[in-house]
């Protein structure tokens, strides 16, 4: 893929993460643009998730309390899929939101 597709790809995750978080009691979730990655504060900052891009390898990263997952866009399924567990991106997150806050989160 080349840098342009692969930004645009991440720009397109990075909206779709701001949109569903837009919506929700700010006291349970928020999140801050930073730059080139968002940060997610939970439970009114007691844990923090960040999503970024790592430009370098083409892949995106989410850091989620003291995980770390990485994942790759599959151009096939046009899908970020996990290098480690083959699961996508917005499903890894979903579960990692819940696990922490108790709260459904549906991207």
């Amino acid at each position: 893929m080349d840098s342009s597709n692969f930004i645009q790809q991440v720009q397109n995750v990075y909206a779709k993460v701001w949109q569903a978080v837009d919506l929700l009691d700010p006291d349970i979730i928020e999140a801050e643009k930073q730059g080139d990655h968002i940060t997610l504060l939970l439970l009114e900052g007691k844990y923090k998730f960040i999503v970024n891009r790592q430009t370098s390898v083409q892949q995106i990263w989410l850091a989620a309390g003291s995980e770390g997952f990485h994942f790759n866009y599959d151009e096939v399924k046009q899908v970020w899929l996990c290098d480690k567990t083959n699961r996508e991106f917005f499903a890894v997150l979903e579960e990692k939101l819940y696990d922490y806050t108790q709260y459904k989160v549906t991207f």
